[in-house]
């Protein structure tokens, strides 16, 4: 009987023992919901990389997007941050890159994240959140070797040394093949040719113009401004730095306000990061980058400006279409007429004597406000004595 009973306890302990082993947390059982965090890396001034591999003095970067959210209610999410990272408790606002809308906030407490979004958010916004962070040399090495000390405490303090050496190099090079973000040189002072994204946005009166509305412009020419906005990116994985330029070209028959190089405006992301300047030259927009670019991804902006038209244009009704840079290499389009404030006939008669004029050379010259004719004849011939 007692070893009947032995048994049966056996058994139960068993059971309950696999069941703990195998027990999955219960926040996996949860509805499984999207992250509002896209990216999470620690930043220092050469290299991106995870949290696991961050040492010495850098920043937290978090890019966070409101993409599949939708709700009615505020919206609160949290994640750890590794204690062996220092950061300082702090809070602030979540503001969208493009529209500089506020949609929340965020908290730090005890090395614990919190984005807390506002509620009824239906459009997609996003953000980055930069906080300054440091990990201690000794807090790195006890992260990145564990128990992986000198195992024999008779080695000679020589042979320790080696030991400790040959595993700095093999872990620094692990770290180093294992993160792909890692840019090793930048080229300064080069225009740039690619890793840029721009969009124009052009309105009249108030309205967007869509690609290939025709612009009707009337006199006097220069009452007709068009309102360009360009919003552009440096595309992270880009090999630029310090100095170097992007220029954009507005179209000739277009003045603009002239911002001086010795007066260069600022340009900032959405989180207040100055991460270059631009200025004018003519009818160029010269965009210089500063050395932020090679330590800060999202590098994102934009330039609005009122372009007129030239009041002195004296060219073809139907001029050229005016083309404005989209995308990385594509372009939108609008076909522009010119509408001359003139009567729509004019004449001139010449006569072939001072006095006394026996005959008049008559020159008509027709259409001269420009309007759409078609299938046109003289239907009549008038003689002048």
């Amino acid at each position: 009987m007692k070893k009947s009973i032995s048994m049966v306890l056996l058994f139960v302990l068993l059971i309950n023992t696999l069941s703990s082993s195998l027990m999955i947390p219960q926040v996996l059982a949860e509805t499984t919901k999207v992250s509002a965090i896209e990216s999470i890396v620690f930043e220092t001034e050469e290299e991106k990389l995870s949290l696991d591999e961050a040492s010495g003095k850098g920043a937290v970067v978090v890019n966070w997007t409101t993409m599949s959210m939708d709700s009615t209610e505020s919206i609160t999410e949290t994640m750890k941050i590794p204690d062996r990272i220092s950061i300082t408790n702090q809070s602030g606002e979540l503001i969208d890159e493009q529209t500089q809308a506020i949609i929340g906030e965020y908290k730090i407490e005890a090395n614990q994240l919190s984005l807390l979004f506002d509620a009824g958010i239906v459009d997609t916004y996003r953000g980055s959140i930069s906080i300054e962070a440091i990990v201690e040399e000794d807090t790195v090495r006890n992260h990145v070797y564990g128990d992986k000390g000198v195992e024999s405490t008779e080695n000679t303090q020589e042979n320790q040394l080696e030991d400790n050496e040959t595993v700095e190099t093999e872990e620094t090079t692990e770290i180093a093949e294992s993160s792909d973000m890692k840019i090793t040189s930048f080229t300064t002072e080069a225009e740039v040719t690619d890793h840029f994204y721009i969009e124009t946005t052009v309105k009249k009166d108030g309205e967007v113009l869509i690609d290939g509305t025709e612009i009707i412009v009337a006199p006097p020419f220069s009452h007709t401004v068009l309102e360009l906005t360009y919003d552009f990116e440096l595309e992270n994985g880009h090999s630029y730095g310090d100095g170097s330029f992007y220029t954009i070209e507005v179209p000739s028959m277009f003045t603009i306000p002239q911002v001086p190089e010795s007066d260069s405006s600022e340009l900032k992301r959405a989180d207040g990061t100055v991460f270059g300047e631009f200025y004018t030259n003519g009818n160029d927009i010269v965009i210089v980058f500063n050395d932020t670019i090679t330590q800060e991804s999202n590098i994102q902006g934009n330039i609005t400006l009122e372009a007129a038209f030239d009041g002195a244009y004296d060219g073809p009704a139907e001029g050229e279409p005016i083309v404005f840079p989209f995308g990385e290499n594509d372009t939108v389009e609008f076909p522009i007429s010119f509408k001359p404030d003139e009567n729509g006939l004019d004449k001139q008669g010449i006569g072939n004597r001072g006095y006394n004029t026996e005959t008049i050379t008559w020159t008509v010259d027709v259409n001269k406000n420009l309007q759409q004719m078609s299938k046109c004849r003289p239907n009549r011939s008038n003689v002048y004595r």
